[in-house]
């Protein structure tokens, strides 16, 4: 991995660049396909749970039925 940069030959050098860059390419490859599918379960859930996320006009300016009452423990 580590060399001798005075010893170094510009063809080495183009090679072991080149083989960086596919070893990169095929993570990021990696990571996208991974990401697609997140976000693809993320729509998944939010459609799941899209009732929570929509106003319940029962719970807008309503009464709370336990106000005041305390829990016994």
């Amino acid at each position: 991995m580590f060399c001798d940069l005075k010893k170094l030959i510009v063809e080495e050098l183009i090679g072991r660049l080149r083989a960086a860059e596919e070893r990169l390419e095929e993570k990021v490859e990696q990571i996208t396909e991974k990401a697609g599918r997140l976000l693809l379960a993320e729509e998944d859930w939010l459609e799941k749970h899209r009732h929570r996320f929509q106003s319940n006009p029962s719970r807008v300016g309503g009464s709370n039925h336990n106000a005041g009452q305390g829990r016994a423990f």
